[in-house]
C-alpha cells in the first residue's frame, strides 16, 4: 500500500514524473474505484490542483 500524502519532490517546468500507487483490496471486494488528485505549488506560492475543480 502507498502511504499518503505522497510527496514526489521538485519538478522542472514542462517535466513529468511517473507515480505508482499501490492499493490493498481484499479478495471479497466485488467493486473497487479510486479517484486520484495531485496538487502542486509554483515559485510564488500559488497552488494548482489536477484535475481541477469540476
Amino acid at each position: 500500500m502507498t502511504s499518503l500524502p505522497l510527496l514526489v519532490g521538485d519538478m522542472n517546468p514542462g517535466a513529468n514524473i511517473i507515480v505508482t500507487l499501490k492499493y490493498y483490496v481484499p479478495t471479497n471486494v466485488v467493486r473497487f474505484t479510486t479517484t486520484t488528485y495531485a496538487t502542486c505549488s509554483d515559485d510564488v506560492g500559488r497552488t494548482y490542483w489536477f484535475p481541477g475543480p469540476q
